[in-house]
């Protein structure tokens, strides 16, 4: 990719950087919202290596999930960590956190610590088979908020639609990517998340948007609560 074409871009596999891997453009409300905040932490994160305490995904995205999660009960399940761990455990009852990068773990566990985190359960799980199985997952479920930014994402994905509860949200970061553009089939992810939506009478959201530190649009999906595509349609 020549300098030119990067720059307007970032990656060959956007048009520029207001669109999509998969080719949607964001719309002009949401780039004046969200575009000036997403330059400001990338440069901020780029210059000074500050990093804003908030999950990395659309920030339309964490606004309506930030509506919907109770600190009192609610409960939420990340695969794959980092700012969001802070976030998620300020916004709910209880967060299970899962990671499989070792020296990334370390950094999110000092963190945690830093700042006497106390409702995160977190796990390291290097291995595939640990990563969804892990005893932890298993014993908070259902949960109200299950957000898969990590690893292995079509087996997220399949353990997601089992352990949300009915009122319950999925949101799929990402979910614009290829194949083998992230660790895990991510558009088997949208599938496995498209089909249980279409089973469960879910209405899913897409978000093609800016999200803090990147400069660039992406997408997301979320996955509302059942009933909520027959309730939008009365």
């Amino acid at each position: 990719m020549n300098f030119g074409k990067k720059l307007i871009a970032g990656a060959s596999e956007r048009k520029t950087r207001l669109h999509d891997e998969l080719g949607n453009r964001i719309d002009l409300s949401r780039l004046l919202r969200n575009g000036p905040r997403a330059l400001i932490t990338g440069l901020l994160r780029m210059g000074l290596d500050l990093r804003p305490a908030t999950p990395w995904i659309s920030y339309d995205a964490k606004n309506n999930l930030a509506k919907r999660l109770n600190k009192e009960n609610a409960k939420a399940l990340e695969f794959g960590s980092g700012m969001s761990t802070v976030w998620l455990a300020s916004q709910c009852a209880h967060v299970v956190s899962v990671e499989d990068y070792q020296p990334w773990f370390e950094k999110v566990t000092k963190e945690l610590t830093q700042r006497r985190i106390a409702n995160v359960t977190y796990v390291y799980a290097e291995k595939e088979s640990e990563y969804c199985t892990h005893g932890a997952l298993q014993r908070n479920a259902p949960y109200d908020f299950i957000l898969i930014d990590g690893s292995y994402r079509a087996t997220c994905a399949a353990f997601a639609v089992q352990g949300v509860s009915p009122n319950g949200v999925i949101y799929l970061d990402n979910s614009d990517k290829g194949p083998g553009g992230l660790p895990g089939d991510v558009p088997l992810a949208r599938d496995i998340l498209r089909k249980f939506a279409d089973f469960d009478d879910r209405k899913v959201v897409y978000y093609t948007d800016f999200a803090p530190t990147q400069l660039f649009a992406q997408q997301g999906m979320l996955i509302l609560e059942a009933g909520s595509r027959s309730s939008q349609k009365s």
